[in-house]
């Protein structure tokens, strides 16, 4: 139990010291800005290869583009992460033009929640709650009391009632969005703007890490074209935040500025 809190404390370190665009000396994959299509060495949790994939780079084509990891880059469009270029012999990352920058924001605590999933298993713990922010959950086996485990979403007076309340098994709740009409902070990509205004999206999925990526994409694809994405990630749940604003605003000056 001592190393799975140590390790607990590392994580959000990380997730507080990466959560930013990554800028000079902040970070190795910041390194490769300094010197373009020169390799740097990078251990995880950046450089996460499965069957030669890095996984939040791969899924910038199952969300449509809809999440992407370089849209904080300077002079960004949609096709500089194609100028982001993977080893996965030499497990090592380049850029193949200057000011690319890698913003994994919208998937640490994803990454993180799963990290701890694999610990608590090779404790042999297998009925948990793990909250991280209450925008991330992952549920575990079954509360003390009973089958499941019974959560709410939202952080905002605003969009959270009892009607929130569902139960969760050996799922991940997520939950991505604004939850004040002063919070600004996921681009779209297409346009290059903040999204504005106070709405949520909560997905409930087996997996934190795919959770992350699909309640970023869909705050930025919207309500008309989610379905879009349910097909290719199939979620057991998708739910909008208040339902009856479905219309996306953006901020009027460019975020990428």
């Amino acid at each position: 139990m001592k190393k799975l809190l140590v390790y607990v404390c590392i994580v959000f370190l990380g997730i507080s010291g990466f959560c930013q665009p990554c800028k000079a000396d902040d970070a190795d994959v910041d390194k490769t800005n300094i010197k373009e299509n020169s390799p740097v060495l990078l251990g995880d949790p950046f450089i996460l290869l499965d069957n030669g994939t890095y996984y939040a780079y791969g899924t910038h084509e199952r969300t449509l583009g809809y999440f992407d990891i370089a849209v904080h880059s300077d002079g960004y469009s949609t096709e500089t992460i194609h100028s982001i270029n993977l080893s996965s012999k030499d497990q090592a990352i380049s850029f193949g033009i200057p000011g690319v920058k890698i913003n994994l924001s919208g998937y640490l605590k994803g990454y993180a929640i799963e990290k701890i999933r694999g610990l608590l298993n090779k404790v042999g713990q297998r009925n948990a709650l793990v909250n991280m922010g209450n925008s991330s959950v992952l549920a575990m086996g079954n509360h003390p009391y009973g089958e499941g485990w019974k959560v709410a979403f939202g952080n905002s007076v605003d969009l959270c009632n009892a009607e929130n309340d569902i139960w969760l098994f050996n799922e991940c709740l997520t939950t991505s969005g604004n939850d004040s009409e002063g919070r600004k902070h996921i681009i779209d990509p297409f346009t290059g703007q903040l999204i504005k205004g106070n709405r949520l999206v909560a997905v409930i999925t087996d997996n934190g890490e795919e959770g992350e990526i699909l309640s970023t994409a869909l705050f930025a694809i919207g309500v008309k074209k989610q379905d879009i994405l349910r097909k290719t990630f199939s979620p057991r749940w998708i739910q909008f935040l208040p339902t009856e604003k479905v219309i996306y605003g953006y901020e009027s000056s460019d975020a990428l500025n």
